[in-house]
């Protein structure tokens, strides 16, 4: 049963790791793309009502003040699908930059949790003679080992690294319907 549970836990990441996060940055896109796609069933469903805000019968000049919201909807359906492109190149580009340094600091994170100096060991190997050197790196790596985690801490760390780039997967790949919708917001649409 211990076992079973353990194997679970260790299919769970596999699945996280090998089907959600790669289908996320698609998810979102979609549902940007149905946005665009409303917005323009918006649009033409509200087209005799923006003709009807072009009538001005003061006089000042053709479009009366009424009309300019939809011209701001006509510029969000042409602008929309080129700031979704960009949140999604962008979205990309920062969660592979992140996750990157996520990977290359991960294990300094958890050799630090078990109480390793890594910084005396370091400046251990770089003082001395080159026999010293030899003699601080096999000591070293038995110090090195004596530090290593179980196997049940090599889960519960792999279960925490599978959840913060999970975490690090939906905060970027926001981006692909945030910025389109905070661009829009900021011109007044």
């Amino acid at each position: 049963s211990f076992l079973f549970r353990f194997g679970m836990i260790g299919l769970g990441i596999g699945f996280i790791l090998y089907y959600v996060l790669p289908v996320l940055p698609f998810v979102y896109f979609f549902f940007a793309f149905g946005g665009w796609v409303k917005s323009i069933f918006e649009a033409v469903l509200a087209m005799p009502l923006w003709a009807l805000a072009h009538m001005n019968i003061e006089g000042h000049g053709l479009p009366g003040p009424w009309a300019s919201g939809g011209y701001f909807l006509l510029f969000e359906i042409l602008f929309r699908p080129f700031l979704i492109i960009c949140g999604f190149v962008l979205s990309i580009t920062l969660f592979a930059a992140l996750v990157n340094g996520l990977h290359d600091t991960y294990h300094l994170v958890v050799m630090s949790v078990s109480g390793y100096n890594i910084e005396a060991a370091t400046n251990r190997t770089t003082a001395g003679a080159f026999d010293s050197f030899i003699a601080v790196n096999v000591g070293g790596q038995a110090d090195l080992l004596r530090y290593m985690r179980g196997p049940i801490d090599e889960m519960f760390y792999s279960v925490i690294y599978v959840i913060m780039v999970y975490m690090l997967g939906l905060s970027c790949f926001k981006l692909v319907d945030t910025i389109p919708n905070s661009i829009m917001r900021w011109m007044g649409v």
